[in-house]
C-alpha cells in the first residue's frame, strides 16, 4: 500500500511541471479597395454655357461617391509607416486640371489609419493622397476609410482656348506602399 502510494504522487509531481512551445505567426498585410455608393464609373460632366457670352461651368464639377478601404500590418523590418498614392493612365483634356482629395478616416475601423495629404492635382506621375498608415484597418464598404472627392477646373482663362468637345476616358490607379 505504501509503495502504490508513492508511485502516485512521483506521478504527479510530472505533471505540475510541464513545458509546452507556442509559435505566433502574424503575416504583413497590404490591402486596399474602392467601394461605390452606385458605380465605380465616374463620371464628370461640365456644365454647358447657358447664354452667350459666357465659359463653361466648373464651379460644380466634382464627385464624392467613392471610398477606399484599407488593411495593413506593417513589416517586423522597420519600415514606418506605408503611404496611399494615386496616378492617371490617360490623357486629361489640354486647359482642365483633375484633382482629387482624400477625407480623414471615418473612424470604423482600429490602428493607425492614415493621415489625407489634402487637395492634390492628378498627373502620370504618383503622388500621395493619404500618408502616415501603420499597422490598421479601415472597415469595408462605402461611408468606411476615407472619402474620396474628384473635381475638375479650368487651368487659367489663357488655356480656355485649348478645350474640345470630346469625351475623355481615364484610369486613375491607387497604390498602397512602404515609405521610404
Amino acid at each position: 500500500m505504501f509503495l502504490c502510494t508513492g508511485i502516485i504522487f512521483c506521478d504527479a509531481q510530472n505533471r505540475i511541471s510541464s513545458e509546452n512551445n507556442l509559435s505566433i505567426e502574424i503575416p504583413e498585410v497590404a490591402l486596399l479597395s474602392l467601394k461605390s455608393i452606385s458605380s465605380s464609373t465616374i463620371n464628370l460632366s461640365v456644365g454647358a454655357a447657358d447664354e452667350a457670352g459666357l465659359s463653361l461651368d466648373f464651379s460644380n464639377v466634382n464627385k464624392n461617391d467613392i471610398w477606399v478601404n484599407y488593411s495593413s500590418i506593417l513589416p517586423g523590418n522597420g519600415i514606418p509607416s506605408r503611404n496611399l498614392k494615386a496616378k492617371i493612365s490617360g490623357e486629361i483634356p489640354d486647359g482642365i486640371r483633375l484633382k482629387i482629395q482624400a477625407s480623414g478616416d471615418a473612424g470604423y475601423g482600429g490602428g493607425q489609419t492614415g493621415i489625407p495629404i489634402g487637395e492634390i492635382t492628378l498627373s502620370n506621375i504618383q503622388q500621395t493622397i493619404i500618408s502616415g498608415i501603420g499597422s490598421c484597418y479601415t472597415g469595408v464598404g462605402v461611408q468606411k476609410g476615407h472619402q474620396l472627392t474628384y473635381s475638375l477646373e479650368l487651368v487659367d482663362q489663357a488655356q480656355y482656348s485649348s478645350i474640345q468637345d470630346d469625351n475623355y476616358t481615364l484610369t486613375v490607379l491607387f497604390t498602397m506602399s512602404d515609405q521610404n
